[in-house]
């Protein structure tokens, strides 16, 4: 392997830091305004390019992950189905499917109903019971018109699927009430791509054409 220069050899441990070239340039100590430019030349110096594959590797081998971990990590989150997480449903309104779309109770309910009313010469059953929040809206219900009720279910974070939980991102209590937190997929589908060399991002430089190996950089 060829000697850095203690400039290169700061851009290689910068760069291993966020894998984002043109601020380990600058972190490096190249100047700002070129930052761009230079971090593109040195990605293209085979010296530079080994020295970083190298501390790649031995990293990976530290901490005992391969790049098909990396891999299978980007392929599970971005096949994950956010409704793993988090669901929007349209649910049956309390009239949708009683009797003559009548409010309708749930067995619970009516028992409650009745002996509340069970002094009373009559009781109304209205729509009768049955009622279940997870049937469908009913389109000729006269109530809701079929739109039915709108509710946000936020899953048990406990039980996802390898995917969904590679793309879950934690949850926080909001005014508004739970918020779920996802991965962004884009710049993980672009890391994917460019691992299966679907991406081939160059740069001209000096009339020279070169690779631009920074995510980050790619504006």
């Amino acid at each position: 392997m060829s000697t850095l220069t203690a400039k290169q050899q700061a851009f290689v441990d910068e760069y291993l830091v966020d894998l984002n070239a043109t601020q380990a340039a600058i972190r490096a100590g190249y100047n700002p305004n070129t930052a761009k430019v230079i971090a593109s030349e040195n990605l293209s110096k085979p010296a530079i390019a080994e020295a970083i594959a190298k501390r790649q590797a031995d990293r990976l081998q530290r901490v005992e992950v391969s790049q098909d971990d990396v891999i299978r990590v980007l392929v599970d989150m971005l096949a994950a189905d956010a409704n793993e997480l988090v669901e929007h449903r349209r649910h049956c309104c309390r009239f949708c499917w009683g009797d003559g779309h009548r409010y309708q109770y749930t067995a619970n309910e009516m028992e409650k109903e009745q002996a509340a009313w069970l002094a009373e010469t009559a009781f109304d059953e209205r729509g009768g019971i049955g009622y279940d929040e997870r049937l469908a809206p009913n389109a000729d219900c006269p109530e809701c018109f079929g739109d039915g009720v709108s509710k946000t279910i936020v899953k048990d974070t406990r039980n996802l699927s390898p995917s969904a939980r590679a793309l879950y991102a934690g949850v926080k209590q909001t005014k508004d009430g739970l918020e779920v937190k996802m991965q962004s997929k884009e710049g993980y589908l672009q890391l994917l791509m460019r691992h299966a060399g679907m991406l081939n991002d160059k740069l001209m430089i000096n009339g020279k054409m070169v690779h631009e190996k920074s995510l980050d950089d790619l504006e």
